[in-house]
């Protein structure tokens, strides 16, 4: 056998095993995944009705965003001023 495919085998079976080994031994509850859905349809509904206020209680302290127009910001209170200033300039936005 060739010593290239010997190699990628290994480095293969190697990949799945590490990922194996990180992958939760319990799947997602329904209460769970119904949670991170509404969550993630406020969180939606917000960006939709450009709603700061609302779209922050989603936001961590250190939180980093880089948005589909590649601007960059990080801590909740430049995130903020970044979103206010995309909303406001923002006349492409389809909900």
């Amino acid at each position: 056998m060739n010593p290239g495919v010997i190699s990628k085998s290994i480095a293969f079976v190697f990949l799945l095993s590490v990922t194996a080994s990180v992958l939760p031994d319990e799947s997602v509850s329904g209460d769970d995944e119904s949670q991170i859905r509404q969550a993630r349809e406020a969180f939606n509904q917000a960006i939709c009705d450009q709603d700061v206020d609302a779209i922050e209680q989603f936001s961590a302290p250190e939180y980093h965003i880089i948005t589909g127009r590649s601007a960059q910001s990080h801590g909740k209170e430049n995130v903020r001023s970044l979103r206010e200033a995309n909303f406001t300039s923002a006349s492409d936005q389809i909900c």
